[in-house]
């Protein structure tokens, strides 16, 4: 695709030169709507912050290793991890081999600046393959970590609430994937196969959280007076539940009664301690 070339615009006596990219909210576009210049900053910023946090690791006078791999966490992860839900597309592999689709370059260059700072958080000789480093670092692989902040981000997208503005428009990038300008919705959505139509709507409780209780606790003071309540309760749900502790070992059972059907049970017997019978 060939770039066009955009006229300059003069006000008065100021000449404004056209630019290939615009920035809006941290992210940079193109003319073409790419994300090409957004991934060198990424890769640019990410080195630089690596860079910098490893003159701190020096093996004699430097910081300790886990301050190092926390450091990194902490700056330079963020700085390539921004916004990366709409930049990144995600890497699909097919179950029989073949060729990878998604942002396969971006992420290669991403894992030689994860590389500098696992190699300056364990210490290894610089011919230690990458996959052993981040296994001891206990970091993830990059395309690991974009699909967890892609995916993650997809979970978050399709449970707005219908008011919210992104709502509309991703009940109609989930209806069906297109071949030719796919928005970064598209991505997300389809690559993990996430429709909002899967997931349920819980309504929150309107009860503000320093509202007192309002369930009303009674103790029978004797086992016939407990059973004369239960038989004159005519409730259509009873639950009942127990506990015991013999031995060092803890028990509990719980019974769920609908019309006086048993309809659930639970329980459950594990290693205690100090607890009565």
């Amino acid at each position: 695709m060939m770039l066009v070339t955009r006229p300059s615009l003069t006000l008065w006596d100021t000449n404004v030169q056209p630019d290939t990219s615009h920035k809006f909210l941290g992210v940079l576009l193109d003319q073409e709507l790419h994300w090409r210049e957004k991934v060198e900053q990424v890769v640019a910023k990410a080195t630089k912050w690596s860079l910098g946090a490893c003159r701190l690791a020096n093996l004699a006078m430097g910081i300790l290793p886990w301050q190092m791999r926390q450091l990194y966490q902490v700056v330079a992860m963020p700085s390539f991890t921004y916004a990366a839900d709409i930049w990144f597309m995600p890497i699909l592999r097919c179950a029989g081999g073949g060729k990878a689709r998604g942002a396969v370059g971006a992420a290669r260059r991403l894992m030689s600046v994860q590389r500098i700072a696992t190699t300056a958080i364990t210490g290894a000789l610089h011919t230690t393959a990458s996959d052993v480093m981040e296994l001891h670092t206990n970091l993830l692989p990059i395309e690991l970590l974009m699909h967890k902040i892609c995916h993650r981000a997809a979970l978050q997208l399709v449970a707005l609430p219908e008011p919210h503005p992104l709502y509309k428009l991703i009940q109609r990038c989930a209806c069906r994937d297109i071949k030719r300008h796919h928005l970064p919705l598209h991505q997300l959505l389809h690559a993990y196969a996430i429709w909002p139509e899967d997931f349920e709507t819980v309504t929150p409780s309107a009860c503000p959280p320093n509202k007192e209780n309002g369930f009303q606790l009674h103790i029978a003071s004797s086992r016939e007076e407990s059973r004369e309540e239960d038989q004159a309760d005519q409730v259509e749900v009873h639950a009942y539940l127990d506990r015991l502790g013999v031995d060092g070992y803890a028990g509990m059972a719980a019974v769920l009664y609908r019309d006086g059907q048993a309809v659930k049970s639970l329980h459950s017997l594990g290693k205690g301690k100090n607890f009565p019978a």
